[in-house]
């Protein structure tokens, strides 16, 4: 991008051409040759200015005629390009087409967090397979421990009776009443036991069903929390999509328009300076 003169350069450069010139007038050249696409004054229109000023032959009217054919030099054709750019914004008013946008960035973005989605909801399912099956075999060791306590012990019951019948018969003592006390606290102390047994064992069942409900829960929860954050990150990335999109198609119509107008304006500094003077 060209780079306009400051007052020093513009007093440098009559000094080249043998002219003297203080910072006072140097000033006045400036602000007359002034090209805002350059941020200083235009080189050719400071030479067309210092030409005007060295001709000896010049009389003051045509000195001053001759700054103003060069200050309307500079300045006529950016207005009639800055004419044309504006026009050709105003017959073309920016379109865009947020939908398709919007469309092309989904397509592009779907595919890594479908991606990312299938390979969580895989390890989401294995952690609950695990689970249901590690939980679901302690409940039927559980299940399996209780039957064979219960029938070893209602077996050890109706031993432990009969043993006591016998004994009792054989002393001739089957009918007493010592025999049917000692027999109910054997029956008592059996169902007691078996009672005692089975209530630990339903606890640890109740406690399986609970971790395993609970793990549930924790997993569900991972998992809604997963796709919230999923499914924001892929809207953010889909809408700086699109913002990037209606950037470069604003650049595109912005550039048409320069390529429309022409010189000045046509260069990308030309435009710039033009954008922020709107």
């Amino acid at each position: 991008m060209p780079i306009g003169l400051n007052t020093a350069q513009i007093i440098d450069r009559a000094r080249g051409k043998g002219i003297s010139l203080s910072e006072q007038e140097a000033d006045s050249i400036l602000s007359q040759s002034f090209d805002p696409s350059q941020y200083g004054a235009d080189p050719g229109a400071v030479d067309s200015l210092l030409s005007a000023r060295s001709s000896s032959s010049s009389s003051p009217d045509d000195y001053l005629n001759t700054i103003k054919q060069s200050v309307l030099d500079i300045i006529k054709p950016r207005q009639e390009s800055e004419e044309k750019f504006g026009k050709y914004l105003q017959d073309n008013p920016f379109t865009f087409d947020e939908a398709l946008a919007r469309a092309s960035a989904e397509e592009r973005f779907d595919p890594f967090y479908q991606a990312e989605l299938r390979d969580f909801e895989e390890g989401i399912n294995k952690a609950r397979g695990r689970t249901s099956a590690d939980e679901e075999a302690l409940r039927k060791e559980l299940t399996t421990q209780t039957e064979n306590f219960v029938g070893r012990t209602r077996r050890q019951i109706d031993e432990a009776l009969e043993a006591s019948k016998e004994g009792f018969a054989g002393a001739g003592l089957f009918f007493g009443g010592e025999r049917l006390k000692r027999e109910g606290r054997t029956q008592v102390s059996g169902e007691e036991e078996i009672g005692d047994f089975v209530r630990g064992q339903d606890l640890r069942q109740q406690e399986s069903q609970l971790r395993q409900d609970r793990t549930f829960e924790d997993i569900a929860s991972r998992e809604k929390t997963t796709r919230r954050t999923l499914g924001a990150a892929r809207e953010t990335d889909i809408l700086t999509d699109v913002s990037g999109q209606r950037a470069e198609e604003e650049k595109r119509r912005l550039y048409e328009a320069g390529q429309y107008a022409g010189a000045p304006i046509s260069s990308s500094s030309g435009i710039s300076s033009l954008l922020l003077g709107i």
